[in-house]
């Protein structure tokens, strides 16, 4: 059975330490001849562009745009899903790695149940910058809170990383927030789900999450502009949400946000 085009968006910005790894390792899905890899460089300093270049010149389903501005990583995932031609669509992360089979094995699940908007599957993690796959795989270290979906359980931050969803998804939808600079993509799944989008966790472990210092997101998480933005979207869907965070502790957090808000 042959599996629908896909469109793989990925923001690049100081990867020059990952640009290599990354592209060995997504042209190594096993089913990269039936995707289109589309880098968006926010005016990156590195020079991203020469390992690219030689990726594209084996790889003729690579697509790069460098821009003159840094839109953010929402600004950039929405130019790449404009230039998309894919029927689905999964985000990549110039620091994060796959199994080879990951995409495929997401893709089926789609194809088998097309009633559901987007898949996603647990991970490991490392604090290891460019660590093998095989390195990885043997602490065991797995990302521990990605549950099985519900509307309650999108209060953890699901689907996370990797996700592979349609781009029928954006029609019904709308677009990434590009106001938002450390969870647009929570809020864009959160936004789907309280308009009754089908979210499913498959079985299995299919991509590696590198915690990253330096991350435009990692680097502020649960601190700063992180935290603040986590404290609105809670906000805007508690309706969704908010049974999760019935406990004292966290009814106290949402109060304090609320009256944050209304200084």
């Amino acid at each position: 059975m042959k599996i629908p085009k896909i469109s793989i968006i990925t923001s690049l910005y100081k990867g020059g330490e990952f640009i290599d790894g990354f592209l060995k390792n997504i042209t190594q899905q096993t089913v990269f001849q039936f995707c289109e890899l589309i880098i968006i460089d926010c005016n990156s300093p590195d020079n991203e562009a020469k390992v690219i270049k030689e990726y594209a010149g084996k790889y003729p389903n690579i697509i790069y745009k460098r821009l003159d501005h840094d839109p953010g990583i929402y600004g950039a995932w929405n130019i790449a899903i404009n230039m998309s031609s894919g029927e689905y669509i999964t985000n990549a992360n110039v620091d994060d790695r796959r199994l080879p089979e990951h995409i495929e094995v997401h893709a089926k699940y789609l194809m088998d149940f097309p009633d559901i908007d987007l898949v996603y599957s647990e991970g490991y993690y490392t604090d290891v910058p460019n660590e093998a796959l095989e390195a990885t795989i043997e602490k065991k270290l797995i990302l521990q809170y990605q549950k099985k979906f519900s509307k309650q359980n999108m209060a953890l931050n699901l689907p996370d990383r990797c996700p592979v969803w349609r781009k029928s998804l954006h029609t019904r939808y709308g677009m990434f927030d590009e106001s938002l600079k450390c969870v647009g993509d929570w809020e864009m799944w959160l936004r789907a789900v309280k308009h009754n989008a089908k979210f499913m966790k498959i079985p299995g472990i299919y991509n590696i999450y590198y915690i990253n210092p330096g991350g435009r997101s990692t680097g502020k998480r649960f601190t700063g502009e992180n935290a603040a933005e986590s404290e609105r979207i809670k906000i805007k869907y508690k309706d969704i949400i908010y049974p999760w965070y019935r406990r004292p502790f966290w009814k106290r957090v949402l109060n304090r946000a609320v009256s944050i808000i209304k200084r």
